[in-house]
């Protein structure tokens, strides 16, 4: 996959494991910046890890609106 002529800002929730994971390797691969939150603070460290900025990982439980909202 080669590099998109227009890089956006993509926002992902799950972005720890399965599709949520797959989606953002292939964003970043494209040459755009994620941001992607999951609810494990384990796998957010991981993220971070192999992702470092421009991309940013949280830990955010979307269920949960205080969560959302701050």
């Amino acid at each position: 996959m080669g590099s998109d002529a227009d890089p956006r800002k993509i926002v992902l929730t799950g972005a720890s494991r399965g599709l949520g994971k797959a989606m953002a390797a292939g964003f970043i691969e494209r040459g755009h910046m994620v941001y992607g939150c999951s609810r494990s603070d384990d796998a957010i460290g991981e993220l971070r890890e192999t992702w470092a900025a421009p991309h940013d990982f949280q830990q955010v439980d979307v269920a949960d609106d205080a969560q959302v909202a701050g």
